[in-house]
C-alpha cells in the first residue's frame, strides 16, 4: 500500500513538475507539440521527481526547502541525463536551469508555494504576484516564436493543465509522506543511474562527472536542511487559486506582446533566479551548519 501511494505521489508530482517546468517555461508550445508527446514528458518528470522523492525521504527532509532541494535534484537529472544541456555553456548551465527554475520556480514557488499552510488571502497574493512573473516571462518568446497564439491557445496550453495541477497538488497534500519498503525507493535512482552510465560509455566526456558530485551535494544539503511540515491536508477547492497563474497569462501576455513586442527578458532572468537560488542553497547550508 505503501509502495503505491509513493508511486501516486511521484507522479502527482511530475504531473506539478512538467506543467511548471515545460508548459510554463515555454509559455508558447514548441511547434510539433502533441498531447502524446506532453504524456512521454510526463513520465520522464515522474521518474525524476520519484528520485527526488526518494532522496527526500532518505534524509528525512522536510517543508519547504525539501520542496527547494527536491526541485534542483529533478533539475539536474533531466538536464543531466534526460536532455544533458549543463553541459552545455557550462559551468553557467549548471545554475540555469536546475538551480534557477526547476528548483527556485518548480520546486520553491509553484510546489512550495501550492502545499504551503498559507491563508486564502495570502494563496491569492502568492498567484497573483506568480502570474505577474510568467507574464513578464512571456516577453521573451516572441523572439523564438514565429507564430504567436491568443488567448484561446495559451488557455488550452495553460490552464487546461493546471486542472491537473489543482488535483495534483490536493493530491499530495491528501496522501501525505508516503513511507514504502526500503526497495521501493531504489527503482527510479536505478533507472536513471543505468541510463547516465550507459550515456557515459557511449558518449564519454569529463564533464559527466559534474553531475554525481552535484547530487552528492544536494543530499548533504538535504541532510541539514532538517525536517519540517511534508503538507497541510486542504479541501481540493482551496488549491484553485493556482488557476490565477495561467490565466493571468492567457491574457497578459498577448495584449503586451501586441504593445512591447519582444523584450529580451531572458538574462536578467536567469541571472536574477540563479542568484536567489543559490543564495537559498547558501542559507539553507549555513542554517545546517548552525544547527
Amino acid at each position: 500500500m505503501q509502495g503505491l501511494r509513493y508511486m501516486a505521489v511521484s507522479l502527482a508530482l511530475g504531473f506539478i513538475a512538467t506543467w511548471a517546468s515545460e508548459n510554463l517555461f515555454w509559455i508558447v508550445p514548441p511547434d510539433g507539440t502533441s498531447v502524446p508527446d506532453w504524456l512521454m514528458t510526463w513520465v520522464a518528470y515522474s521518474i525524476a521527481a520519484a528520485c527526488a522523492l526518494s532522496m527526500v525521504l532518505w534524509t528525512g527532509a522536510g517543508g519547504w526547502a525539501a520542496a527547494f532541494l527536491g526541485g534542483a535534484v529533478l533539475g539536474y537529472l533531466l538536464e543531466g541525463i534526460v536532455v544533458g544541456t549543463i553541459y552545455d555553456a557550462f559551468p553557467f548551465q549548471l545554475v540555469w536551469t536546475p538551480v534557477a527554475w526547476h528548483a527556485l520556480i518548480t520546486g520553491g514557488l509553484i510546489l512550495g508555494g501550492g502545499l504551503a499552510p498559507l491563508s486564502l488571502r495570502r494563496r491569492m497574493l502568492l498567484w497573483l504576484a506568480a502570474g505577474g512573473l510568467f507574464t513578464v516571462w512571456s516577453l521573451f518568446w516572441p523572439l523564438e516564436r514565429p507564430v504567436l497564439p491568443g488567448p484561446d491557445g495559451l488557455l488550452v496550453y495553460l490552464a487546461l493543465p493546471g486542472l491537473g495541477v489543482v488535483v495534483a497538488l490536493w493530491l499530495v497534500g491528501r496522501l501525505g509522506r508516503p513511507a514504502p519498503r526500503r526497495w521501493v525507493l531504489w527503482v527510479a535512482p536505478t533507472m536513471a543511474l543505468a541510463v547516465g552510465v550507459i550515456q557515459a560509455v557511449t558518449f564519454p566526456t569529463p564533464l559527466r562527472a559534474v553531475l554525481p558530485v552535484l547530487l552528492l551535494a544536494l543530499w548533504g544539503l538535504m541532510r541539514r536542511a532538517g525536517p519540517g511540515q511534508w503538507a497541510v491536508r486542504q479541501p481540493l477547492w482551496r488549491h484553485l487559486p493556482v488557476l490565477i497563474v495561467p490565466v493571468m497569462v492567457a491574457f497578459g501576455a498577448p495584449s503586451l506582446w501586441a504593445i512591447l513586442g519582444a523584450v529580451d527578458v531572458s538574462l536578467p532572468f536567469a541571472v536574477a533566479a540563479g542568484v536567489a537560488g543559490l543564495g537559498l542553497m547558501a542559507q539553507i547550508a549555513l542554517r545546517g551548519l548552525r544547527r
